[in-house]
């Protein structure tokens, strides 16, 4: 009886480990950099769709996003006068806080519910082409 008073509230902590530790979101910042130069370009303007179709824009040089973390790639969108407009995706990665799922098995299926076993990158580099 003593193993199960201990047991019970150590599932509770212990549940859905990488929602708690990692949570439904992140941000990942976007360095926008000139193909030929490398420069760093000033003030692109980028659409940020990560799980979910959640959409996120925003204007600098870097941006730091909030992405929905979710099951499908990232998808980065810029425009900025002078430029080819560009589009990169990135794909997701398996976040590591689930293998914590393992000790207490049905809690994986919160994280997979809420897409926390999916992380993206969290520095990401689009490359324009001058027009």
């Amino acid at each position: 009886m003593k193993k199960l008073f201990f047991l019970l509230p150590l599932t509770f902590l212990l549940s859905a480990c990488a929602t708690i530790m990692t949570g439904m979101h992140q941000i990942v910042t976007v360095k926008v950099i000139d193909k030929d130069t490398q420069a760093t370009i000033e003030n692109p303007k980028c659409i940020i769709t990560s799980a979910y179709d959640n959409e996120t824009t925003a204007s600098g040089n870097p941006i730091n996003a909030i992405a929905h973390t979710g099951y499908g790639h990232l998808e980065v969108n810029c425009v900025k006068e002078g430029y080819q407009p560009t589009v990169q995706n990135y794909n997701q990665s398996f976040n590591p806080w689930t293998i914590a799922d393992v000790l207490l098995w049905p809690t994986f299926f919160v994280d997979f519910a809420t897409g926390a076993v999916i992380r993206y990158p969290t520095d990401v580099t689009v490359t324009m082409n001058r027009k």
